[in-house]
């Protein structure tokens, strides 16, 4: 039980949650929802936070969510009775119900904004009741006396639904509202002259519908169609249909009948409604410049939710088509065009549906016009549409691809099902995202012409920035090459003098390869200095790409300089050429692939690393002799190996970087793999908007960070804390200190930052000896890490932005040389798109990696050689025993394998042309294009100069081994210190005070400190002299290593000599069993094929034979039975003839019975034919006598007798 409080400072608030809104006007209704009553609600508190509060308290989030409608008590939802609560000022509006009675209301919420993409315009804050008056060709003659009688108690009728319109927005009186007992007859005021002239006027056009130009319309005639009857306004209907039309209705207000014309027909339409002024709704005038006609215009947010009637405007026929195409799909009918030209539409549902549409081109507003319209559906819903094409598909997903390029083909299909309830084929998704793209980016070939635009917006944008184009003799895109100013200042300010060089795939349809020059930044992240787009990775594009970046960076002395890179096709040879003194490393991972080929195992690899990362000769020697014992073989072919390309003891410690891999650039090639599935600008483009928000971000990272070097550097150095927990050191003096590390010694010199085992030196980070003679001191590892490491350095190499470019439409034309795009040469199949994976990095399909039996040798199970199974086996196939058959114990064939060349470290690809750098490819274009090389930098002058502040640094703090010369004896302490006094003039009061003692103190301390700097002098003597005995040694080892591989490299050439020849010997051996073995089987086979013949010719004959005595019995047997047939026959003959006879004699027979019968039959008519002449007389005789002429209806009894 219910209970609101009895005054009107309380009230109830019935809540409609859960459910949604269905259907318009009439039909609209609240479906799937649950009530909630709220009591006591007090007028003076109730505002839009109590009500939101109401909502969550129900377990709603109302903020943004949810919107909430409350109900006129006067109207229902069928007669437009919601009104929108947004602010308290619609509260206010709700309390004024309150104060008239009504103290139970309703509120709706409406969780999915159905009400809205319903109709709007019937749902507003406080609508206007009645609906302007509209002219139509109503032909009676009204008496205009009457209805000027009824406008004032219309007018009194309506003014409580209508005032309340104008005082929502600025008007500070009150809103008038009906109280309940008061609510007028709607229904009788709504039936207004409007729906009785639109219905005369929709009938005289139904009977005078035709397909010409536009007879369905007369100008004498103007229709507001803005306000026609729809769906939503089937309250404007609810009289009684059977009044007759020409009789003036209670409360109605009919307007003039007379052609309005200019400003008349703005003043007859009402002084309540006005018409709407937003002029973009209506079609242009006639041509009678008086006579205006309004027709509705389909806009652009109409294409949502597209609806059709008669009279409607389209702009030109493509609106109209993608309207009809857009009904189609949401709708899902399948509709087809009739008739589709430039000035014709016609558009019919498929099958027996009456749904159609008719629209031309209007000579009265030049635009397209629906003429007929037949909007009932009797066909059921389809899943496969025609309209529902790829085109249409990306032009309604572009923007969603724009934000998720990524998206997969997977996701695309359930987003299109859960819209549309459709699911179309693969192959259309993936054109429809194809299409996507190409909006996107714009066409491939397309961008390639825009190269140049692109060039100089590059460098007007970028001052400084590096953009070079060449093309070929044909004006054929051929290479480019893009540095921007930022990525050069940034490099060269705060980044090591090392260059990581590398080239990946472009996965576009005309492919081409993308060459990168990076470096490694404070924080060893990667820093991108500069890229390249070639055709072909070969010597003659690295040698050009080097060039251009060596000049670019403005590099003279190459001898600072470390390269980093793989042994790709013609990079060694150009970094050779160009970079000379340059120290190149390999990559150590690409050189184990190369390696594992032949010599395969964990053991070898984990040997092979350990070589690599050995920081000091000793250890490298010792390692090598490892790698010796576990495969000779493996030793010989690292020796053949420079280790300064590969080895931390051989590389130069100026660089400060210790990097075995080039990983660097494997990072960087994925970080740009969707910019290289993209057109070539596209990808020039997403490659700079990537490196300009890297830059922003990095420098914001700069900001956060705390210390004095960056975050990666800083746990490198506190994990080398921690093993330095098992590290003792004991300071020598000035810095110097002896460590020891599990029995070995090491010995730290902190003055110059130096470690005997070159790690502190390599890479300019503390190793754990150095930071156990830190901790002795009491010093922070952090205060002495390299300055290339410090956060001062990270904000120089990022300092500098990159600014964006501006819109395509803004670029300024150069109006250069076009540029066609490279040769294509399609490929069978599809493109790859995936690099191909080692043996060890494919996935299995349970999970996890598998690693395959690529370049396993298989053995055959018969006779046990390699390289075949047992199906292919030769032996098994001949039906001979195998060669080891012969042998009880089964013993294992070594595998023999072919004769290979030396394998060798050296390239062997064949370079192409020795061209020189961008020059080669054509003179600078000065902006017009007309050479084959863009101008490379942005002021227009000169390129700018670089200043490599680090690599400055970096060589000025690189100083030479301390070692001390040795010094004569000096003085003994004490004889010098008495020499001192004898000297001294007179003891002053405070040296006799001080007493002999004292001195005798100092003295001693002196001679102490003496006697430590002899030992220091002895110890460096002693590591200098065992430094020059040790770099003897290692010459001296160096060549005997080099006389003992002369040695072994002539062993080797012999024993692969006789190898060869014993090889030989055993091929003609075997050749020669082999023919015996071929002959043996080939004489075999022909005396078995001889048996075989004989048998077969036996066989043959015996067969013969029989047949023949089967041939004979046959024919008897034939001849016997071809008499029984002909004395069968004779016999049916016979019979036959006897029964054809007897059937003739009772046909004869019969007609004679027939013929007899019709004559009797005959005579019997021919009597009854004279009877009823006979009577017929009679009757006439009767009939003219007046005694049987008797009254109509009466019947002589005679006759009834009869």
């Amino acid at each position: 039980m219910l209970h609101a409080g009895t005054s009107r400072d309380n009230f109830s608030v019935a809540f409609h949650h859960g459910g949604y809104f269905v259907g318009t006007g009439s039909n609209m209704s609240y479906l799937g929802g649950a009530v909630i009553w709220f009591d006591q609600c007090d007028v003076a508190e109730w505002t839009v936070n109590v009500m939101e509060d109401c909502v969550e308290e129900m377990g709603y989030e109302m903020s943004g969510r949810i919107r909430a409608y409350y109900l006129l008590p006067v109207l229902t939802l069928q007669r437009n009775g919601l009104r929108g609560i947004f602010t308290d000022t619609d509260t206010e509006h709700m309390l004024l119900f309150v104060s008239l009675g009504h103290l139970f209301l309703n509120i709706y919420l409406d969780h999915d904004e159905s009400l809205r993409r319903m109709e709007w315009d019937d749902v507003v804050q406080f609508p206007v009741t009645d609906l302007p008056p509209v002219l139509s060709p109503v032909k009676q003659n009204w008496n205009r006396s009457a209805i000027d009688e009824k406008e004032g108690a219309f007018e009194e009728e309506a003014d409580a639904f209508d005032n309340h319109h104008d005082l929502v927005d600025d008007q500070p009186e009150p809103i008038m509202v009906v109280p309940p007992e008061a609510v007028p007859d709607v229904s009788a005021r709504r039936k207004s002259s409007r729906l009785v002239a639109m219905e005369e006027a929709n009938e005289e056009n139904s009977e005078e519908e035709d397909d010409g130009n536009d007879s369905d319309y007369n100008e004498s005639v103007i229709v507001d169609s803005d306000n026609d009857i729809s769906e939503g306004d089937d309250d404007l209907a609810d009289e009684d249909d059977s009044q007759p039309t020409n009789q003036p209705m209670k409360g109605m207000q009919y307007p003039s009948l007379q052609p309005v014309k200019g400003k008349e027909a703005a003043e007859d339409q009402g002084s309540d409604e006005e018409i709407s002024e937003d002029d973009d709704l209506w079609g242009p005038d006639s041509d009678d410049e008086n006579l205006k006609l309004r027709f509705k215009t389909f806009r652009a947010e109409d294409m949502k939710n597209p609806s059709f009637h008669i009279g409607q405007v389209f702009d030109n026929v493509e609106v109209l088509r993608k309207a009809i195409r857009e009904y189609s799909c949401q709708s899902r009918r399948d509709l087809k065009f009739k008739v589709n030209d430039c000035d014709r539409i016609c558009v019919k549902c498929k099958g027996n549906c009456p749904w159609y549409i008719w629209a031309s081109k209007d000579n009265r507003t030049d635009q397209f016009q629906v003429k007929r319209y037949t909007a009932k559906h009797t066909c059921s819903k389809v899943w496969q549409l025609n309209a529902f094409t790829s085109n249409f598909l990306a032009e309604k997903y572009v923007e969603q691809f724009r934000a998720d390029e990524g998206m997969s083909m997977k996701n695309f299909t359930r987003i299109i099902q859960k819209e549309w309830n459709m699911k179309p084929s693969r192959s259309k998704l993936w054109r429809a995202r194809r299409l996507t793209m190409m909006e996107i980016y714009g066409d491939e070939i397309g961008q390639y012409k825009m190269l140049w635009d692109y060039a100089n917006e590059v460098r007007t944008s970028n001052p400084g920035s590096t953009f070079y184009l060449a093309l070929d003799e044909q004006s054929r895109f051929k290479k480019c090459y893009v540095s921007l100013d930022a990525c050069k200042r940034g490099f060269l300010d705060g980044c090591r003098p090392v260059l990581f060089l590398d080239g990946c795939h472009i996965k576009t349809r005309y492919r081409g390869q993308l060459l990168t020059a990076l470096g490694v930044d404070p924080n060893d992240c990667i820093f991108p200095v500069a890229f390249a787009v070639v055709e072909v990775e070969e010597t003659e594009a690295w040698r050009w790409f080097l060039q251009t970046l060596k000049e670019d960076l403005g590099i003279e002395n190459t001898y600072p300089w470390t390269v980093m890179s793989d042994k790709q096709k013609g990079l060694i040879k150009a970094v050779q050429e160009l970079f000379p003194n340059s120290e190149h490393r390999f990559c150590v991972r690409h050189m184990w692939q190369n390696f594992q080929q032949t010599f395969r195992g964990d053991v070898l690899k984990n040997q092979l690393w350990k070589i690599a990362r050995s920081s000091t000769v000793t250890k490298w020697e010792a390692n090598m002799e490892e790698m010796k014992v576990l495969n000779p073989e493996a030793h010989a072919w690292l020796e053949e190996l420079p280790p300064n390309t590969w080895v931390r003891a051989f590389q130069s410690d100026l660089p400060k970087c210790d990097v075995l891999l080039n990983n660097i650039s494997g990072v960087f090639n994925k970080y740009i793999l969707e910019a290289r599935e993209l057109p070539k600008l596209s990808m020039l483009e997403r490659i700079k908007h990537q490196l300009m928000i890297r830059h922003c971000t990095k420098l914001k990272e700069a900001e956060k960070m705390v210390g004095p070097v960056c975050p990666k550097i800083k746990k490198k150095v506190e994990k080398n804390m921690e093993l330095a927990a098992n590290i003792f050191a004991d300071g020598a003096g000035e810095g110097i200190f002896a460590v020891d590390d599990g029995g070995s010694g090491i010995i730290i010199d902190l003055v110059h930052k130096s470690c005997t085992c070159r790690r502190w030196d390599l890479s300019g980070i503390p190793c754990p000896h150095a930071c156990a003679a830190l901790r002795g001191e009491d010093i922070d590892p952090l205060t002495v890490v390299d300055n290339c490491y410090s956060v001062e350095m990270f904000k120089r190499a990022y300092g500098n932005i990159i600014m964006p470019c501006r819109d395509k439409t803004e670029w300024k034309k150069l109006n250069g040389t076009v540029i066609h795009p490279p040769h294509y040469l399609k490929k069978v199949g599809r493109p790859t798109k995936r690099r191909r994976k080692a043996p060890y990095e494919v996935d299995h399909a349970s999970g996890g990696r598998k690693l395959t039996r690529h370049g396993t040798i298989i053995h055959c199970g018969y006779c046990h050689e390699p390289d075949h199974n047992r199906k292919g086996c030769k032996y098994l196939k001949a039906g001979m025993p195998p060669p080891n058959a012969a042998n009880n114990v089964e013993q294992p064939v070594q595998d023999e394998a072919p004769e290979e060349p030396v394998i060798t470290q050296e390239s062997t690809t064949a370079t192409q042309g020795d061209g020189g750098p961008a020059q080669g490819d054509g003179g600078q274009a000065s902006g017009h294009g007309d050479g084959g090389q863009a101008s490379g930098h942005g002021d227009g002058g000169q390129a700018p100069t670089y200043n490599h502040s680090l690599l400055n640094e970096l060589m000025q703090q690189r100083q030479a081994p301390r070692v001390r010369a040795p010094m004569p004896l000096p003085e003994s302490s004490f004889l010098t210190a008495a020499q001192r006094l004898v000297n001294q003039p007179g003891p002053s009061s405070s040296t006799i005070r001080q007493g002999e003692l004292a001195q005798r103190l100092n003295v001693q301390k002196q001679s102490r400190a003496h006697a430590l700097e002899i030992k220091r002098t002895e110890i460096l003597e002693a590591r200098y002299e065992a430094q020059l005995k040790r770099q003897d040694e290692a010459e001296k080892r160096k060549l005997e290593n080099e006389q003992r591989k002369a040695v072994e490299a002539e062993q080797r050439r012999q024993a692969q000599a006789e190898m060869r020849q014993a090889k030989k010997e055993e091929l003609a051996i075997k050749r020669k069993a082999d023919a015996e073995t071929r002959k043996i089987i080939s004489e075999v086979k022909r005396e078995v094929a001889a048996k075989h013949k004989k048998e077969a010719e036996e066989k043959k004959k015996k067969e013969l034979e029989e047949k023949r005595l089967q041939a004979s019995e046959k024919k008897a047997q034939l001849t016997e039975e071809k008499k029984k047939l002909e004395e069968k026959k004779r016999q049916d003959a016979a019979e036959k003839k006897k029964l054809e006879d007897e059937e003739k004699k009772k046909k004869e027979e019969e007609a004679e019975k027939k013929k007899k019968q019709e004559a009797e039959k005959k005579k019997k008519e021919l009597e009854e034919k004279k009877m009823k002449e006979a009577e017929e007389k009679k009757n006439k005789k009767r009939a003219r006598s007046p005694v049987h002429q008797l009254p109509k209806g009466k019947v002589n009894m005679f006759d009834e007798f009869r």
